[in-house]
């Protein structure tokens, strides 16, 4: 059995890409179970090759997050001329092979596997220096299978190296499907483009589909760089409307529309209780009870909007037969109608209704009153 550095026994290989071979090894003393991973023959000659290699693994020794891969060594075999770095061994399977087997998954799961994703990036972005990964993608995150701790992997050299989908030398940095418009672009990059591609990721992860699924490289950078659109998801199954916003506001092309930071999208996937106990997203492993609960209840609210939207419509309607009238009416009549859309917002049916029946009550007196006194302006 093959020995690196006589103190890895290899097991197995686990992989291979133009990132490197990745092999299962056991440490011959210690007797724990690793994974290391030895630059390409192809590269070892090639000195910056060789540096950006060893960054990797520096940088990635300098994160200490539970939901970053640790790295564990770093060396050189002189009699096999190898350079390599040892990492922690997750005992599971990439997110992508998940999604394979699995397909869409429950909103509750999706939000515990993004979370854990975003935290460990909104650690690396505030590190000193920041650091920015640049290829997240369901083949760069594991779940472990005891755990469910969901892990992100290669940092480093696989930002600009890779095979088939990924990175080629010189080309684009990261891989095209999930790479950020300013990311293809080749601009300055901040932490906003790792919440574009986890975007791209949570969507992959709701609809079982790539958002650029069944597009070839061209189309996919016709898509980004040059299609004025912006990113609209579509889905099969309704999400809850927070959620649709949250994925809308991630993917979209523009910096400015996107989320800023990857602190602030975790904030929004960690959405705090209303006064009335539910949450604007599903909770994961809540008791059956507590679901049909928050169930009931928001098929109740769902009702009790549509019975109000109509109420909407018609304040609406009634503003603008009397938007040409007298001007103090006509205010107050705007300030009940503002009212109740923001306790339509906050679920308060009942003040919505209230302030609606008010709103249309006033802009209909408005409308009244200013053809009475048309009517009499005409006798006079």
């Amino acid at each position: 059995m093959m020995a690196i550095s006589g103190k890895y026994e290899v097991l197995g290989q686990l992989g291979q890409s133009g990132t490197g071979v990745v092999y299962k090894v056991r440490h011959t003393t210690l007797k724990t179970i690793s994974v290391l991973k030895v630059l390409p023959v192809y590269l070892r000659e090639n000195e910056d090759m060789v540096n950006r290699f060893y960054r990797e693994a520096r940088v990635m020794a300098r994160l200490n997050h539970h939901s970053i891969v640790r790295v564990l060594d770093i060396g050189r075999d002189e009699s096999l001329n190898l350079y390599y770095f040892v990492m922690e061994y997750v005992e599971g399977v990439t997110l992508g092979k998940y999604l394979r087997d699995k397909g869409p998954l429950p909103l509750p799961e999706l939000l515990t596997i993004s979370r854990q994703v975003a935290e460990a990036l909104a650690y690396a972005h505030t590190h000193t220096p920041p650091i920015i990964h640049r290829d997240i993608k369901p083949a760069n995150i594991m779940i472990e299978d005891r755990s469910s701790r969901v892990v992100v992997m290669d940092f480093g050299i696989a930002k600009e190296l890779g095979d088939g989908d990924s990175t080629k030398t010189g080309t684009v940095i990261g891989t095209l499907k999930y790479a950020s418009p300013e990311q293809l672009r080749h601009e300055p990059l901040d932490g906003s483009a790792d919440v574009y591609s986890l975007g791209m990721v949570m969507y992959e992860m709701y609809t079982g589909r790539q958002f650029f699924g069944g597009l070839d490289e061209h189309a996919v950078l016709g898509k980004v760089l040059y299609d004025t659109q912006e990113n609209e998801p579509h889905f099969d199954r309704r999400p809850p409307a927070a959620f649709a916003d949250l994925l809308t506001r991630a993917i979209a092309k523009s910096r400015a529309r996107r989320y800023p930071s990857m602190r602030e999208l975790l904030q929004d996937l960690t959405p705090e209780d209303d006064d009335t106990g539910t949450s604007i997203y599903e909770r994961p492993r809540l008791p059956v009870e507590i679901v049909d609960e928050r169930l009931i209840r928001e098929l109740e609210d769902e009702r009790q909007r549509r019975r109000i939207l109509p109420l909407q419509t018609q304040a609406r309607a009634a503003r603008e037969g009397a938007a040409q009238w007298t001007a103090p009416l006509f205010q107050e009549g705007l300030t009940c109608e503002e009212r109740g859309a923001q306790s339509l917002r906050e679920r308060d049916f009942p003040a919505a209704q209230q302030a609606f029946a008010e709103a249309i009550a006033i802009f209909d007196r408005a409308g009244a009153e200013a053809k009475a006194a048309a009517a009499q302006h005409k006798e006079e």
